[in-house]
């Protein structure tokens, strides 16, 4: 299926504030094929093709002949994937997403699989209750609120809805948005029980503020002497040099933009040029200055595991916590550092497959014919799906994993090439912290440690080991509406083709807060506990 040609806007045009119902109606039908043509499964989660196109239908019919404003259909648009339980398939922009651009609530919440817990706080009402659970908010049990939420924002798994839940408690025009009932309220009531079960009930001012949280009357605590900063890539020892440590804020690194530029697909130069303004820098003309500009994962890597292997460092942290995602592909060079060939026994490909649709070929700059040829297989389809294959062994897997990023020009070939089948510096122990927030790429990564025998610590992830990934970008032409929809299908967990949740060896629950008085590096100091034990501390 084709997407269908809405009624389009004038080329140059700026983003409509209206919409005629022709258009809105236009630009939703192209919204629904384009999802038909392009995500692997959006029926199931729905109930089926029939209840698929009902909900269209439905949506359809509410569109109001008088028309309506771009942001309404992209919230309707924007609950609609929703339902689809997909976190790679969305409707972009600050109106439209749940985003609030006006100070929080001065509050701070840690959330485990089951509960959520008062972390901080700037308000003399909830003095002492650091470590309360919360219960209601509104009036509405957290119960209510979880399920709305459920139903708002896509969500693979509890996690999900948990590391959301933490975000709308502090934010008036988001509680708002999915509490219409709360509203009109000038005072905001949270009802809390103590760890002994005592509820508390208190009214705080149903307002931002944007004083710094290190001057609340309780800010949230930590009692290391390091908070990761903004700097995507950081790199130091604990306990006397017996630990290194690795943070990998995201996955689109020097490595991620220039897979971008060398490999053909996305826009390079849009992304760069985002990445440059985001950091209040000047764009430079010439791309390979730019690229230069931006912190390489490889290096940071290579510069810290060869330190660990002068101090004779046996273990490493690496912290994902955060890591949303980025490019997959460069954290198995990574892997290699760390592990040398075995890194490349992992199974991954086979556990894809990707549906060829016309957005996925624009995503990639190429033909239905180059593709086939590409992937040599020349009787593919538009709808047909491609099924991953990994490489016989680790040593051909290596090879040809060196063998494409040289003959695209990536610039850490040579380094992995160098090694041969060896790692650089392999530690006895691997330690992978993660949170909620480890998602996409940044799940892959946290994956492949853990299968090379990592252990993990942290709460689950909000990705589901057997979920939609690899969003393709989508534009709608009379509202000019962006998002992405996801154009492959991964199943890390084949055995549990319904699970949720990927496991963690060293789980975050609410004992485990109280131990560390709600820290918030908890993870990080619970992994160095349990590295102590071994390392003789």
């Amino acid at each position: 299926m084709t997407p269908s040609q809405p009624e389009p806007a004038p080329p140059d045009a700026e983003a409509p504030e209206r919409l005629t119902h022709a258009q809105a109606v236009s630009d939703a039908r192209y919204f629904f094929d384009a999802i038909e043509a392009t995500h692997p499964d959006p029926y199931t989660a729905i109930g089926g093709k029939v209840a698929f196109h009902r909900r269209k239908q439905a949506l359809l019919t509410a569109l109001r002949p008088e028309g309506l404003s771009t942001v309404e259909l992209g919230r309707q648009l924007s609950d609609f994937a929703s339902a689809l339980g997909d976190g790679h398939t969305f409707i972009s922009g600050d109106a439209v997403r749940w985003n609030d651009p006006d100070p929080f609530l001065p509050l701070a919440w840690v959330a485990t699989r089951d509960a959520v817990y008062l972390a901080g706080h700037d308000y003399a009402d909830l003095d002492r209750k650091r470590g309360h659970r919360l219960t209601a908010v509104g009036g509405f049990s957290i119960e209510t609120i979880a399920e709305r939420i459920g139903r708002r924002l896509p969500a693979e798994n509890v996690m999900g809805i948990q590391g959301r839940l933490i975000h709308f408690v502090r934010s008036r025009a988001m509680l708002t948005r999915l509490v219409p009932e709360l509203e009109d309220q000038k005072t905001l009531e949270l009802s809390l029980t103590s760890p002994r079960g005592r509820v508390t009930t208190v009214a705080i001012p149903f307002e931002g503020s944007s004083k710094p949280r290190g001057q609340w009357r309780a800010p949230p605590r930590t009692t290391l002497d390091f908070s990761p900063g903004k700097d995507p890539y950081e790199t130091r020892f604990f306990r006397n040099d017996k630990v290194g440590y690795l943070r990998v804020g995201d996955m689109m690194g020097r490595e991620g933009f220039e897979a971008m530029h060398r490999q053909g697909w996305g826009d390079a130069r849009a992304a760069l040029t985002r990445w440059h303004a985001q950091r209040d820098r000047p764009m430079p003309e010439d791309i390979e200055e730019a690229l230069a500009n931006v912190p390489s994962l490889i290096e940071a890597t290579v510069a810290l595991l060869e330190a660990m292997k002068a101090k004779g460092t046996t273990a490493l942290i690496v912290d994902l916590r955060g890591n949303t995602g980025g490019v997959t592909s460069t954290f198995r060079a990574v892997c290699h550092l760390i592990h040398g060939d075995v890194a490349w026994s992992v199974p991954f490909a086979e556990h894809f497959a990707t549906r060829v649709s016309p957005l996925l070929l624009d995503k990639y700059q190429t033909t239905l014919e180059e593709y086939r040829v590409d992937n040599d297989a020349p009787d593919l389809k538009l709808g047909d799906y491609l099924f991953g294959e990994d490489p016989p062994d680790a040593t051909t897997a290596r090879q040809q994993a060196v063998a494409s990023w040289k003959a695209t020009g990536m610039g850490f070939a040579d380094t992995i090439d160098s090694l041969g089948s060896g790692a650089l510096h392999t530690p006895a122990r691997v330690m992978v912290l993660i949170d909620a927030n480890t998602f996409s790429a940044g799940f892959h990564a946290m994956y492949f440690l853990d299968r090379l025998g990592a252990e993990v610590v942290g709460v689950p992830s909000m990705q589901s080991p057997n979920a939609f990934m690899e969003f393709t970008s989508f534009r709608l032409p009379a509202s000019k509406l962006e998002g992405g929809i996801s154009n492959s299908i991964q199943q890390l967990d084949p055995d549990n083709p319904t699970a949720t949740v990927y496991p963690v060896n060293h789980e975050i629950d609410g004992k485990i807060l109280a131990r560390y008085d709600y820290d918030t590096q908890t993870a990080l100091r619970w992994a160095l506990d349990l590295l102590d034990a071994e390392l003789g501390q």
